[in-house]
């Protein structure tokens, strides 16, 4: 039997550092467990495999936004094949970057894989709407606190 995998998915500076921290952690619980997906370098130091890394990827707003989005379709083809390729990761965690996590969310529901949202966008503040989303697609919600 070969050891869990668990795909992480963040977008952006802010989710790398909490991604990195993350896949710490879990090395610490589960040694044999492998963490691969979507982050930075902060991610890949912590020993994550990056899949797609979100260096060039990440998007700050505007124009930019716009011509990175070649970049991240082709991000979510890889990151959809991964969770449809056998064998499934055990989970997919996925780290704020809503407009994309919850579309590879919904991706992840179809091929049966959990899904775990540490770090979910503050419906309370912008598009309440996403609730239902995040209620419908996702397993487990991880909501951090300063």
């Amino acid at each position: 039997m070969s050891a869990p995998a668990v795909m992480l998915v963040a977008g952006e500076a802010s989710g790398d550092l909490h991604g990195a921290a993350l896949c710490r952690a879990l090395a610490a619980l589960a040694p044999r467990c492998r963490t691969f997906g979507m982050g930075g370098p902060l991610m890949a130091a912590a020993g994550m495999d990056l899949l797609v890394d979100v260096t060039a990827a990440a998007a700050a707003g505007g124009s930019e936004a716009v011509s990175r989005v070649p970049l991240l379709y082709r991000a979510y083809r890889r990151l959809r094949a991964a969770l449809e390729a056998e064998p499934r990761p055990a989970a997919l965690v996925l780290i704020d970057f809503p407009e994309f996590n919850l579309r590879l969310a919904r991706a992840a529901r179809r091929a049966g894989v959990p899904v775990v949202y540490f770090i979910p966008p503050q419906i309370w503040a912008w598009r309440a709407w996403r609730i239902r989303t995040i209620r419908r697609l996702v397993s487990l919600v991880l909501a951090v606190f300063p």
